[in-house]
């Protein structure tokens, strides 16, 4: 199966998996699925630094990703809350972006990772941005899909509880 969106220096192939040992591919692989199409929301309980870097590295590879993107996570400790806010900070000024991110509170912590595209497509990575480097499932779902429904639903009420990480 081949993609139609050239990403860095062409067309890889692209099996709904990351593969463990491979995560320069792995983060070629998402950029392909993402496209041109901005990434308006991302869902990911374990969010943090790294997440974030993955995201500038996404941006570099040719990805969209929308200068007010919604990040959404668990709650986090106030250390890892506040090392994740600084640096969120530093690249909201350094990119000129007002990217947000807020937890949510709940019994249960959904272990789902998705991203919410524009076009209102999701595309589920099975892995924490924080670490790509994984055997994951990979899979863009159409607009119009199931799950893709569940997905943006749940998340817009998630983000609408959410608390803002400061």
């Amino acid at each position: 199966m081949r993609c139609g969106r050239k990403v860095g220096r062409g067309d890889i192939e692209l099996p709904k998996r990351l593969k463990a040992g491979e995560p320069a591919t792995n983060l070629r692989k998402l950029a392909q699925v993402i496209g041109s199409v901005p990434v308006i929301g991302v869902h990911d309980p374990y969010l943090d630094g790294k997440a974030l870097e993955t995201l500038q590295k996404l941006i570099g590879l040719g990805s969209g990703i929308s200068k007010s993107l919604r990040l959404l996570t668990a709650p986090k400790t106030a250390i890892a809350a506040a090392a994740v806010a600084s640096f969120l900070r530093d690249l909201n000024i350094e990119m000129g972006c007002s990217w947000e991110l807020r937890s949510y509170a709940g019994t249960t912590k959904a272990h789902r990772r998705f991203l919410v595209l524009q076009d209102k497509s999701v595309v589920t990575c099975g892995l924490s941005l924080n670490n790509i480097n994984k055997d994951e499932a990979l899979d863009r779902l159409p607009m119009a899909d199931q799950h893709a429904g569940y997905d943006r639903k749940f998340f817009d009420a998630c983000w609408g509880v959410g608390v803002p990480v400061v």
